[in-house]
């Protein structure tokens, strides 16, 4: 025989939770349904028209080769025709060398512009005048000068170590070390 388990009130499930959950499982499936109804109608519509858009191009393309079939340069002279090719091949040919000789001359004239410019400034900016191994900021100032707290704190910054700070060996007196 089975024995009964307590099941608290709020974890126990009832008949109408178990009526809302298939009620909701059943609305869920017919959307379902109806986005796939939808799926293939919208399928559907973007094959007729990608048809139709083939069609067109079609038409347009039988139009253009009926355009193209009907040939009117009947009456041109073959010799007047190559000699006006032979005139545009030559001055195309002209053209082109010119040019060429063009970005030639213009890549020569600026190598030219910048190598004197590296030359002309070359010591007469004062970028070149400057002395890089000469002290700047708290090097300026002479340490030597400072009070002996002040030197023993730049001796122990100098060091590298995380040294502590003495009390000076002329005064005994807290308040003065503090004032400084």
């Amino acid at each position: 025989m089975v024995k009964g388990v307590f099941v608290p009130k709020p974890e126990r499930d009832t008949i109408a939770e178990h009526e809302r959950l298939e009620e909701e499982e059943r609305a869920l499936e017919e959307l379902v349904k109806r986005r796939m109804e939808e799926r293939k109608v919208e399928t559907k519509k973007i094959i007729v028209e990608k048809i139709w858009e083939d069609e067109e191009i079609q038409k347009n393309m039988e139009l253009e080769a009926n355009i193209a079939d009907v040939d009117t340069d009947d009456e041109m002279n073959e010799a007047e025709e190559y000699e006006a090719w032979k005139a545009r091949e030559i001055s195309r040919i002209k053209r082109d060398r010119e040019d060429r000789e063009a970005v030639l001359k213009e890549r020569e004239e600026i190598e030219k512009s910048d190598a004197d410019d590296c030359a002309g400034t070359a010591g007469t900016d004062t970028i070149y005048m400057r002395d890089f191994s000469a002290p700047t900021g708290e090097d300026k100032m002479d340490k030597w000068t400072f009070n002996d707290a002040m030197r023993i704190k730049y001796d122990a910054k100098m060091a590298g170590m995380n040294a502590p700070i003495t009390k000076p060996k002329r005064s005994k007196k807290l308040k003065d070390w503090e004032s400084r």
